[in-house]
């Protein structure tokens, strides 16, 4: 019997679309301070987490407050107050205390509420339960609310008598973000016997009811900042200017409001290590108890102080970080507080003499070199000459280093640069007087392969590239080994479409770069296609 032969083609199987994933890992900072007295212990969460124990205090305040439209004396917030209160009735006391001013920013909290309260019995001493819960209030008007319930805790069961102590409820285990705009309402209840009358006490430093919140989110330094007398940011001031006042600005944010921080100071420390400006109170330009950015400024005139690198500490404080120091007889800052450090320049201009190769050191010409400070600002900017050459003028400082070849940014994390015969990696480019800079762009000869999923070369697969600087080109087709040259080229990200027998086999991104002394590079693609 004759046997039959068979052949096997190759198949293209289209994919219509996957995911190229990538995992980020967030890590987070612990704080090496720890409470140093007993009765502080539950004031602060454990330090292993980026997470800080906030604390919220009650108060039947002089004037109402609308929470969304529902009006109500009864609030809590990080003021500590100063007018005692109490609630007081047979066998039941019942109480809501709502978050104002409403969230300026969302507030996650992530570990334990606990509630604090300072309880007594007017009569003999009694059994009595105490319960607690947390609602998030995303609306409320009159008696409609639109609330979720967050957590609840107890009840706990207490003997109470007539002297005023300190009884608490833990709602565990929450893990929950309120957004902003929202209120919380926090529910306590004591109950128990019939012919008990209970009494609840709170809204000053004796009687400190309290609420405390394990959050993620809390005040924040967000930005330090240096203007010029004209309003423009900016990290360099010349010594001769007409007008030599410098202002430092910083953003503070704060998810509770703008109420709740409590001091921004700034320090200014000069080129020689001493302090010209110690610790002094910046002033609110912009934001109010309920916003969630607060700014705050600083003038200070340099006339007569010598050129040079000065530096900015800026320091803020919320409502937290003050009670932990005073009320809680702490005499620190726990971790309620936040530093920030910039810099600004006093000084004239400098030369900077750039030479730009590529690679493998041929000289780019018509390539544009630009200084760059920290603000985003171009303080030079030039274009070579066929030798490869400019010159720049910049104070003292650091700089990022941008070169631009065809629009295309040639300097990255990895260039190689000389800067006064020393080897750098990287962009950032110091100048310390007079400074002379070799730069070895991300240029050379670019190569794409395309391979099937056995990586064995595709012929005539037609390759759409996209370039850095979002330049398309015309479809391109790769020879009979499979590899298509794009000649001259900058490094940086690619994205490719690939086609094959009229099928879509690959999109993405690709990232390449020219290392020093590396005249080429070779993508190689392995793309969907696969034998049956």
């Amino acid at each position: 019997m004759k046997k039959r032969e068979r052949s096997y083609g190759l198949i293209v199987i289209s994919v219509l679309s996957f995911l190229l994933l990538s995992s980020v890992i967030s890590v987070f900072t612990p704080s090496t301070t720890s409470p140093s007295k007993n009765n502080v212990e539950k004031y602060l969460s454990a330090y292993g987490k980026s997470i800080k124990s906030m604390v919220f205090y009650l108060h039947n305040d002089t004037m109402a407050h609308l929470i969304f439209n529902y009006s109500t004396t009864y609030i809590f917030d990080t003021g500590l107050g100063n007018r005692t209160q109490s609630n007081g009735d047979i066998q039941r006391v019942r109480l809501n205390f709502y978050l104002f001013p409403q969230l300026a920013g969302d507030l996650h909290v992530d570990g334990n509420i606990t509630v604090g309260i300072y309880l007594n019995t007017t009569g003999v001493s009694a059994n009595a339960n105490l319960y607690s819960a947390i609602y998030d209030v995303r609306n409320k008007s009159g008696s409609n609310a639109d609330e979720i319930l967050v957590g609840e805790g107890g009840p706990v069961s207490y003997t109470l008598t007539t002297s005023i102590d300190y009884y608490e409820v833990t709602i565990p285990n929450i893990d929950y973000t309120f957004n902003a705009t929202h209120s919380i309402r926090l529910y306590i209840e004591i109950q128990g016997g019939a012919s008990s009358y209970f009494e609840a006490w709170y809204g000053d430093a004796s009687y400190d009811s309290r609420v405390k919140m394990d959050c993620v989110n809390s005040m924040k330094i967000e930005s330090v900042k240096t203007k010029n007398y004209m309003g423009n940011y900016t990290t360099f001031f010349d010594p001769d200017a007409n007008n030599k006042t410098l202002t430092v600005e910083s953003d503070v944010s704060d998810p509770f409001g703008g109420y709740d921080i409590k001091y921004v100071n700034v320090t200014i420390v000069g080129p020689s290590g001493n302090i010209i400006i110690n610790n002094r109170s910046m002033n609110l330009v912009s934001g109010t108890p309920k916003s969630f950015m607060s700014i705050y400024e600083f003038s200070w005139n340099y006339s007569a102080y010598p050129k040079g690198t000065y530096t900015v500490h800026v320091w803020a404080l919320d409502n937290n970080g003050y009670y932990y120091y005073w009320h809680f007889e702490q005499y620190n800052y726990g971790p309620y507080d936040d530093y920030s450090t910039s810099y600004f320049v006093i000084g004239y201009k400098y030369k900077v003499n750039v030479w730009v190769y590529d690679a493998i050191g041929n000289a780019v010409n018509y390539a544009t070199v630009k200084l760059v400070e920290s603000y985003g600002s171009v303080v030079s900017s030039n274009i070579t000459n066929q030798n490869g050459y400019t010159m720049l003028l910049a104070y003292n400082g650091t700089y990022d280093l941008v070169v631009l070849w065809n629009d295309n940014r040639v300097t990255y994390s990895g260039t190689q640069i000389v800067v006064n015969g020393n080897n750098v990696t990287g962009s950032s480019l110091t100048v310390n007087g007079d400074t002379t800079v070799k730069v070895y762009a991300d240029l050379g000869n670019l190569n794409i392969h395309v391979m099937d999923s056995h990586n064995v070369s595709l012929e005539s697969a037609m390759v759409f590239i996209v370039y850095p600087n979002g330049t398309h080109t015309p479809s391109k087709l790769t020879n009979s080994t499979g590899f298509l040259s794009l000649g001259y080229s900058p490094g940086g990200d690619y994205y490719l479409s690939i086609y094959w027998k009229d099928v879509e086999i690959y999109n993405g991104h690709v990232e390449v770069h020219f290392p020093k002394s590396s005249e080429n590079e070779t993508i190689d693609i392995s793309t969907k296609v696969y034998y049956l």
